[in-house]
């Protein structure tokens, strides 16, 4: 079975249950042990993560950093950033494709604060660069990692203090793409 991308660990059970009831089912939460066992076959890789998406909504999910801090204070956080207008249109259509979104794009940024608080790149930052510094928080945005790739990722490996050289196979294919516009 293919392993989640975003287990959402750190996020608490309830708002994980709001946000993301089918990782909530999952029962990853119930403890480090099964949060850890995603782990398991890294071996004696370096450097190992997750990229729950969740972890950047505050206007939904509060406390995901100090849980963080807790578990690991010496973790690195890398956040990637998306133009803030395309995001929040992406993030309509999946609340529409998945979570049965029926409000027009309109009324919906209007009136659920979470489209455009996600695109808050400043504030969904400020709580992990207060816990952990500015030197363990990098930032990069999605459009520089699809234009340079290879430099980017060299830039990454080498913060993470990993080999700078290497590049993955699949670094050039693109997962999850949202259409620019529905048929709805």
């Amino acid at each position: 079975a293919r392993k989640p991308k975003e287990p959402s660990y750190f996020v608490e059970r309830e708002q994980l249950r709001q946000v993301y009831p089918a990782m909530e089912q999952l029962g990853f939460w119930k403890s480090e042990e099964s949060y850890l066992r995603l782990f398991a076959d890294a071996g004696d890789r370096p450097v190992v993560g997750e990229a729950s998406q969740n972890y950047a909504r505050l206007s939904r999910v509060t406390g995901v950093a100090e849980r963080i801090a807790r578990f690991n204070p010496g973790v690195r956080i890398l956040y990637i950033m998306r133009h803030p207008v395309k995001r929040t249109i992406s993030h309509y259509w999946y609340m529409v494709n998945f979570f049965g979104e029926g409000r027009s794009i309109l009324k919906a940024v209007r009136e659920d604060p979470d489209y455009c608080e996600t695109s808050h790149y400043a504030m969904q930052l400020r709580p992990y660069i207060h816990l952990f510094g500015r030197d363990r928080v990098k930032t990069l945005t999605l459009e520089r990692l699809g234009t340079a790739p290879e430099e980017v990722m060299r830039e990454v490996y080498s913060w993470l203090g990993v080999d700078p050289d290497f590049v993955p196979p699949d670094l050039g294919e693109s997962r999850n793409v949202t259409a620019e516009e529905s048929t709805q």
